[in-house]
């Protein structure tokens, strides 16, 4: 199995996520808006840094589907990237 059909067949494309690519754990931009409204101080906690964002697009560029935040920052932590 190619590591395009191994995605292919484990995650959703954009297109299939409809309105849920803008919700955890695709987005954490409702758990840092939650995080605000609260005033509290641990936004920073929630985060990721914007090379992760970077790499999910061009993941989602070249293979066609959207992964998780968090699998692409594990990803990137494993390879010495983060």
């Amino acid at each position: 199995m190619t590591p395009s059909t191994f995605l292919k067949s484990r995650y959703k494309t954009r297109t299939e996520l409809g309105n849920r690519v803008h919700q955890f754990p695709y987005s954490v931009f409702s758990v840092v808006m939650d995080e605000l409204f609260k005033k509290e101080e641990r936004v920073g906690s929630v985060g990721f840094h914007s090379d992760v964002y970077y790499i999910r697009a061009l993941i989602e560029k070249r293979e066609g589907v959207v992964l998780p935040l968090w699998v692409v920052q594990k990803a990137m932590k494993q390879e010495g990237m983060c």
